[in-house]
Order: C-alpha cells, then structure tokens, then sequence
C-alpha cells in the first residue's frame, strides 16, 4: 500500500538545525501574539543561546521539512489565560515565562517555515465523569 506523502515544499535538501533556530529566532522577535493585544514581543537576551565555546561537539543534525511537524499538545486556557481556573497557580510563571508568547512564537515560525503544526487538544470523554482526580488540575 502506498502511503501519500506531503507535497514537497522545500526541495530535496535538509536545513541546518543552527541556521533555521536563527532565522526563527529572528523572524519572531516582533510578533504580536494573541492576548496581549497590539504589544509586541520584546527582544530578550537569548539565556538559551549556545555558549561561544561549547563542551560538545557541533551537531550535525539538520531538520528534514517535509517530515517535519510542531505538535503542540493541549493548550488550554485554563493554564494560559487570567480568565482561566489555575491562573492563581499557574499565572505568574506563565507570565515571566513568556508561555503564550512563546507558543505564539513557535507557531509563527512554523507557519513561515511550512511546517505543519499539529495541535493535540485534550478531551473527556463521557466515561471519563467521575475521575477520583478529575478536575484542571
């Protein structure tokens, strides 16, 4: 059986893992994400960057786009939004974490990129009524 494959968007060539998080990271520094209005994301200092001299060897992975995918699983709001149950738990360090920034970053970078996203969301299912530790939670 022949499974159907993606159309190509991207050639035959792999990309460079370090060449793609850099034209993301700069291709999203200025993105206006939902919920924070017409702000946009402030440039930061990239606490994540690769040091000027690693320990590791340089990797030589590289992304293969058309079998490539961003999944992002069960983004709720009641995590993600002041109007959410946990955001007394959960509020402040989404907020210093940047989280709905960040995702609306990735998602972004993606659409850009050509990359599918999939977004996996959570369900109950009506068996699921009555869960010892049901709840958000």
């Amino acid at each position: 059986m022949n499974t159907p494959q993606p159309p190509d968007h991207h050639g035959d060539q792999p990309i460079n893992r370090r060449a793609f998080l850099h034209t993301a990271s700069v291709a999203t520094a200025t993105i206006v994400v939902a919920g924070l209005g017409t702000r946009t994301v402030a440039a930061e200092a990239d606490k994540y960057a690769p040091p000027d001299k690693s320990a590791l060897p340089p990797s030589t992975m590289s992304l293969d786009l058309p079998r490539t995918a961003l999944v992002v699983t069960d983004p709720q709001i009641d995590f993600l939004s002041p109007k959410g149950v946990t955001w007394e738990v959960v509020g402040k360090n989404v907020t210093e974490l940047h989280t709905v920034a960040n995702i609306g970053r990735l998602f972004a970078t993606a659409k850009q990129a050509e990359i599918t996203v999939a977004v996996s969301p959570h369900y109950y299912y009506p068996t699921d009524k009555g869960w010892q530790f049901e709840g958000a939670l």
